[in-house]
């Protein structure tokens, strides 16, 4: 091989190797920093909060707990949640979603711990459908939640009235909102169950296969290059300075 030759050959395996190695270190800083977002475990509490005058708060307090309503991550099962009409307040909200004046909106994390900074909220509404009468009112209290979730995360979440019989209700009264709660496999309408036995296993599972079949290929290609880089030049360099110093 002449020198010339040689010269453009040992730039461009080192121009390869360089960009392999960025390349690798990328992929690899990309990945491993969503690695360190922990997904949900199955059976874990998810919470939700609803915007109140301009801010948000927990979601609707349950009478029978005296907590914010919650669910459990990838468990179907029978919601029950008593809702307090403590004031004209709270009767004078529920009036307006019932009339359609106002939306309820609310938000549930897609991960347990959202990092600062990070928008990453589902959004979705309550809505509350019945009669509004002169000094009371008629709410249908069945309830339906749906969320649609994957590897730890919540993809989709809604909500919706299905009727059923209507519950009185004015200033003081308690109206039980009970439905159940259903969860879907990602973009499907699969049960989550069937496909998310995995409790325990990390979410991010995919990413760390992925980066770690960059590393590998980032490795054999480099000691393919080494290999052809003291093939060619690096042996040939070695055999002379031996001959020289014989």
């Amino acid at each position: 091989m002449e020198p010339s030759s040689m010269r453009h050959t040992l730039i461009a395996v080192v121009i390869v190797l360089v960009t392999l190695q960025l390349f690798g270190s990328s992929v690899a800083a990309q990945h491993g920093h969503r690695h360190d977002i922990k997904g949900y475990r199955i059976g874990q509490n998810v919470t939700f909060e609803c915007m109140e005058e301009g801010r948000w708060v927990p979601g609707p307090t349950c009478t029978e707990t005296g907590e914010p309503m919650v669910f459990t991550y990838g468990v179907e099962s029978f919601a029950s949640c008593g809702w307090h009409i403590k004031d004209e307040k709270m009767y004078e909200f529920l009036a307006s979603l019932i009339r359609r004046d106002m939306t309820w909106n609310c938000r549930v994390p897609m991960v347990p711990d959202v990092p600062e900074g990070h928008d990453w909220y589902v959004p979705f509404t309550i809505p509350v459908w019945g009669v509004v009468e002169k000094d009371h009112m008629h709410i249908d209290n069945h309830l339906f939640f749906v969320f649609h979730a994957a590897a730890g995360r919540i993809l989709g979440a809604t909500s919706y009235p299905v009727r059923n019989r209507l519950q009185f209700g004015k200033p003081g009264s308690i109206v039980t909102m009970h439905g159940p709660i259903k969860w879907f496999n990602g973009h499907t309408f699969l049960p989550f169950s069937s496909a998310s036995r995995q409790v325990n296993v990390p979410s991010d599972l995919g990413s760390t296969v992925f980066v770690a079949v960059c590393c590998v290929l980032t490795l054999m290609l480099s000691a393919l290059g080494f290999t052809f880089l003291y093939k060619f030049y690096l042996r040939k360099r070695l055999v002379q300075k031996m001959l020289k110093k014989d």
